[in-house]
Parts: structure tokens; C-alpha cells; sequence
């Protein structure tokens, strides 16, 4: 037989091997396993996949079933490994960080980055007390819609993460296109900027104790450097 023969008779023992091994139980999925799902359970992810325990490794589109899970408002990022004789997902989670007031009165639980993530119940009022207002509607307000601009969520992380507890509760942000006002439980106003808002927060703790030692503050403004305008009723 001819060199050129022998190739060819090669080349087609190789592909009805292949075959052969594709259909067979050798290359079948036998257990799926997913890692960093909390309030996604395991069926939830395994169904988002479109991928099951018994399909052929071969047959199974990767990119598709990673798609699929990203999709979801809850899930951040998503791989798939094949790691035979089993499927290995692992996901991450978004987190709920603050609640916010939509323009339509709905509030609705938001991720770090602004990211819709579900609706927000009365119940939960209770615990995370501190509201955002002013970032407007989300694109069509579905959950995995993003809100507010990049500015506005350094700023609420920011705030968020700063203990004000020596001076004021805070109850809600409201933000407006160039500063925030921070209201605290007795609805105190502070103004803020969003450009220099680690200035102003530097001056606030001292002007606040100051102030506070001659009048009952209703409103202090600290947007502009070198400046104080405020409101207050004498003690």
C-alpha cells in the first residue's frame, strides 16, 4: 500500500475512533459540582448551564453555559472547568451593599458597583437603615440594571464606610449632580461635595463638634474649601 494510502486509511481509523469513543460512556459527565453559590443553590446554577449530569463532554459549549450564568443580577462572574470525570463551576456572587430609592418609589437591594440585585422588603428596614436617593431609575428598573454613575458609587462607598457614630446617625444620601447630602436620623443636612469629598469629610468631625457646642445644627454646608455655611437654633 502506498504511503498516501496508509495516510488516508489512518486518518479515517482516526475519526471512526473518535466517534466511537465520543458515544461512549468514557467521556459522560458523571458529577457536577459548583462552588461560591449562597443564595443560588446548586440546582439553581447546574440548571442555568443547560448542562446535566450524562452529557458528553464533547457536546458541552463552554462559552454558551458561561454566558447563561452571567446573565444573572446575582452573579458576578462565572467559570466552568472540565475537570473529568466531572464539571466544575464556580461562581461569584454579587452582594447586597445599600438599599436605593428608584425615582418610581421603589427600593430595591444594589451591589457595590451599582447593580440592581432584587427588590428591597419593609422588613429589612430594620437592619440596614442608611437609604440612596437621586441616582434615578435603572433601564427598565430590572434587576441586573445599573444605576447612578461611577463618581456617585465612589462616593457612597466612601460614605458608607465612614464612622460618623461620635457625631450623627446617618439615615439617607441624596445625591444631586455635583454634591451629596448626608441626612442623619434628626434630619440634620450635611452638603457635600463629590469632587473633594475626602477634603470636606476632613473638616466635617471638627466644624460638627465646634458647632454643635453653640446651636442645634440644621444644615451645614462644606462644599466649598476655606468655607462654612450653616443653620442653627442657639442652645
Amino acid at each position: 500500500m502506498s504511503k498516501r494510502g496508509m495516510l488516508t486509511l489512518g486518518l479515517i481509523l482516526g475519526v471512526f475512533g473518535l466517534a466511537v469513543v465520543g458515544s461512549s460512556d468514557m467521556l459522560t459527565i458523571r458529577k457536577i459540582v459548583v462552588e461560591g453559590g449562597e443564595r443560588l443553590t446548586d440546582d439553581d446554577v447546574q440548571g442555568m448551564t443547560n448542562i446535566k449530569v450524562g452529557d458528553n463532554f464533547i457536546g458541552v459549549d463552554l462559552q454558551a453555559a458561561t454566558m447563561r450564568l452571567q446573565q444573572h443580577p446575582w452573579v458576578r462572574s462565572a467559570r466552568i472547568f472540565l475537570q473529568y470525570p466531572r464539571l466544575r463551576v464556580v461562581i461569584q456572587e454579587r452582594r447586597p451593599f445599600v438599599a436605593v430609592q428608584l425615582s418610581k418609589q421603589d427600593l430595591v437591594w444594589c451591589d457595590e458597583e451599582g447593580f440592581v440585585l432584587a427588590p428591597y422588603s419593609s422588613q429589612e428596614r430594620e437592619t440596614q437603615s442608611i437609604i440612596i436617593e437621586g441616582l434615578g431609575a435603572a433601564a427598565g428598573d430590572e434587576n441586573g440594571s445599573r444605576i447612578g454613575n461611577g463618581v456617585q458609587w465612589k462616593a457612597i462607598r466612601r460614605l458608607l464606610r465612614t464612622s460618623f457614630s461620635d457625631l450623627f446617625v446617618v439615615d439617607k444620601l441624596r445625591f444631586f449632580a455635583e454634591w451629596v447630602d448626608l441626612f442623619t436620623q434628626e434630619q440634620q443636612r450635611i452638603r457635600l461635595p463629590l469632587t473633594g469629598l475626602n477634603e470636606a469629610l476632613g473638616r466635617l468631625q471638627p466644624i460638627w463638634t465646634l458647632l454643635e457646642k453653640r446651636v442645634f445644627l440644621h444644615s451645614l454646608d462644606l462644599r466649598f474649601p476655606g468655607e462654612i455655611v450653616y443653620e442653627g437654633t442657639p442652645h
